[in-house]
């Protein structure tokens, strides 16, 4: 993708935006984490890039690969659990600093706002919500002392959020997503959808698309075995090249 802005200001403008929510405590039980991984605009996904993924040895690139693979080629079903991809084994984020928004919003959103997101995917997908993980907020998410006479009720404003993903959509605009693209729903999506498209191109994501739709369950672990060699090829070849 061609930018159209310096990717690193529009880094910059990420952090801006997002570091206007207030900071939470957390559990820690990797409730939410564990349901799956937060849409996220393509700002905050090459903000995670730069500051993670990009610092990766060629093995834990490939490692995380393979575990976005995994989860893109794997029926899917509302209903089931699927671990972000940047969760670790203790269930601690990865990306902590540069998690994106709507990380740093649950817990807070407006419980009315918060029911009518949960009433859309049941909608979408004909599954009664209380078979979905994530039908309530983590009652384990709490507003750090300091903000609580900000957000007495311990949740941030719905325009604020609204206000944010608006900045944050305009700001994809400058980096070169389209605006036809966003007004067809295709503002926000997962780590993993991100990263598979910009590291493997449309074409394998084509493949890929055909797998999961169309092949079972030995298929799938049989193109597995195949992608992961030619991306390890693929990997050890950029190495190669740049200690030429």
């Amino acid at each position: 993708m061609k930018f159209d802005c310096d990717p690193n200001e529009a880094i910059e403008k990420v952090e801006s935006l997002v570091s206007a929510v207030p900071e939470t405590t957390c559990g820690h039980r990797g409730i939410c984490c564990r349901a799956g991984c937060p849409n996220m605009t393509f700002g905050e996904y090459i903000w995670i890039s730069r500051d993670y993924v990009e610092k990766l040895s060629q093995d834990e690139r490939l490692e995380l690969l393979m575990r976005c693979v995994k989860n893109y080629i794997e029926p899917q079903d509302p209903t089931k659990w699927r671990p972000c991809p940047l969760l670790t084994n203790d269930m601690m984020c990865k990306v902590y600093h540069a998690r994106p928004f709507r990380c740093r919003t649950y817990g807070l959103i407006p419980e009315k706002l918060y029911r009518n997101m949960v009433e859309r995917v049941e909608k979408d997908t004909g599954i009664p919500s209380t078979f979905t993980p994530l039908c309530i907020q983590c009652k384990l998410v709490k507003l750090k002392p300091e903000f609580a006479d900000r957000y007495p009720d311990g949740k941030i404003p719905e325009q604020m959020i609204k206000d944010i993903e608006s900045q944050l959509k305009e700001n994809d605009r400058k980096l070169g997503v389209e605006q036809k693209v966003q007004d067809a729903g295709f503002s926000y999506l997962t780590f993993h959808d991100w990263h598979l498209l910009m590291t493997l191109g449309d074409q394998v994501m084509e493949s890929m698309t055909t797998v999961r739709l169309q092949k079972d369950k030995v298929a799938k672990e049989h193109f597995l075995v195949l992608l992961k060699q030619q991306i390890a090829d693929s990997l050890k070849g950029e190495a190669d090249g740049r200690q030429v």
